[in-house]
């Protein structure tokens, strides 16, 4: 008898064994399910951060292009206005030179040198305004 005892208590115990196995496979199933998915997890919030990272980034690149099209575009009208100026400047140039020239072929006179005096500004004025009625 005790020896058939013996041998269910052993076969019991194999049994429980054999369950304890089970349970303990199903428990480390369970963990590595859980690990996968922590790690999932993680993998995703530093998708989304690199994502933000690159996202916020290339807004800074483009608010630095903005700035730097309107700084191109400020310094081309800032030109244009030079260019513009320069080019009145030239054209009243040209134009005092023809009247100059137009004195000196009508009257023969001479405009004054640079550095010299000439005459005052209302003198010259009226001459100019005479000259240019006897020209046309």
């Amino acid at each position: 008898m005790e020896m058939k005892e013996l041998k269910a208590k052993i076969a019991e115990k194999r049994a429980e064994m054999q369950a304890l196995r089970a349970a303990l496979t199903v428990a480390r199933q369970e963990q590595s399910k859980t690990k996968a998915a922590v790690k999932a997890e993680r993998e995703a919030k530093r998708e989304e951060r690199a994502k933000a990272k690159a996202e916020k980034l290339d807004a800074r690149a483009a608010r630095k292009d903005e700035r730097e099209d309107k700084k191109l575009a400020r310094q081309k009208l800032k030109a244009e206005k030079a260019a513009a100026t320069e080019a009145k400047k030239q054209a009243a140039a040209e134009k005092k030179h023809a009247a100059a020239n137009r004195l000196e072929s009508v009257l023969g006179i001479k405009p004054a040198a640079k550095g010299v005096k000439a005459a005052p500004k209302k003198a010259a004025a009226k001459t100019v305004t005479a000259l240019a009625k006897k020209v046309k």
